[in-house]
């Protein structure tokens, strides 16, 4: 996720009927597929070869798979100072400037990217050199500059703290549809609490609870006016509200063990590994969050979830034994599946 989101249509003007998949009209920054980790940096030289390398599983996961784009600048030494001056007549100008610097750095979004630093810097020089130094390392563009614009609103990201990602936006533009005014919702491993927050301020009356097993994301999330419960999914929330949810949504980890290698590099080495790895196939936080989902929601609920690769299929048998209708899947302009709606039946 760059400086700028690319927020997509909402998904009921995507949807086809119950069991259908279609296409959704999400822009992506940039093909996933050239920003799979090498050995010395973030994006292959060529994807097509990339292609060569990894089976179609993998691939169509990366690019579902949350990814960050980053740089691919190794830090020379730990605290490096990069110094960036104001411009002088007949210099470029000072986002001249930062943007040559992090293209240097290999950002692939430059421009974007120096808007958001000088800003946070405002007029502070010193500020900026150091939001720069800790950029060009591969430091999330987030945790820097403490914020990320999701779904049209500005989100607190504390360093350490799953950055929330533009692929997410669909699913929650579409739990917003799906909750009523006065309604009652859940967003299991909330993170930063962006898409809690984006159905609060939404749905101003409906009441949002969220969850999240990592002390920092509730942190975060709290800073975010998040109404946020430490524990494992459904687990912290109050006993009364079970059975009363009208829509349950949730991004848990879901890349499989073996398959952390492919993440780029600077996803690996900045990004909390809890809230990347799903166990071997990924699907272990899933399952779970399908029988949290069925405890949580009342008949016709609505659970989301986000997923990716084969994953949709793995979870046909574990969806149907804990009383959800057949899901609806969300592809991406690929083709690739991105997420999946499903209602809790009664008895």
């Amino acid at each position: 996720h760059n400086a700028t989101n690319h927020p997509g249509p909402t998904l009921s003007q995507g949807m086809a009927e119950a069991g259908a998949s279609t296409p959704l009209a999400t822009e992506a920054p940039v093909d996933i597929a050239a920003s799979v980790a090498s050995g010395s940096g973030l994006f292959a030289a060529d994807a097509d070869e990339l292609e060569v390398h990894m089976p179609r599983q993998a691939m169509a996961l990366m690019r579902a798979v949350p990814t960050l784009l980053l740089p691919t600048r190794q830090a020379s030494h730990v605290g490096e100072t990069v110094k960036v001056t104001h411009a002088r007549p007949g210099q470029p100008s000072l986002p001249a400037t930062v943007a040559s610097r992090l293209a240097e750095a290999g950002c692939v979004a430059p421009s974007e990217e120096a808007d958001e630093l000088i800003e946070a810097a405002g007029s502070d020089e010193g500020l900026l050199d150091r939001l720069v130094a800790r950029r060009v390392t591969g430091e999330p563009l987030a945790w820097v500059t403490g914020s990320v614009c999701f779904a049209g609103h500005r989100i607190v990201v504390h360093p350490g703290v799953y950055v929330p990602r533009w692929q997410s936006e669909p699913l929650a533009r579409r739990a917003v549809e799906l909750l009523p005014d006065g309604g009652l919702a859940a967003d299991l491993c909330t993170g930063s609490g962006a898409i809690a927050v984006a159905l609060a301020r939404a749905r101003p009356t409906a009441r949002v609870l969220a969850t999240d097993l990592d002390p920092d994301a509730c942190a975060c999330a709290r800073d975010n006016g998040v109404e946020v419960f430490a524990g494992h999914l459904a687990s912290p929330l109050p006993a009364g509200d079970r059975g009363h949810f009208d829509v349950v949504i949730a991004v848990v980890p879901y890349v499989p063990t073996d398959q952390l290698e492919y993440l780029p590099r600077d996803v690996r080495e900045h990004e909390p590994l809890l809230a990347l790895d799903g166990g071997p196939h990924g699907t272990r936080l899933l399952e779970q969050a399908v029988w949290a989902g069925a405890e949580l929601l009342h008949l016709g609920g609505v659970l989301l979830l986000e997923l990716g690769g084969d994953q949709a299929e793995e979870l046909v048998g574990v969806l149907t034994a804990a009383g959800f209708a057949p899901a609806r899947l969300f592809e991406d302009n690929d083709g690739d599946v991105r997420g999946i709606e499903a209602e809790k039946l009664g008895g």
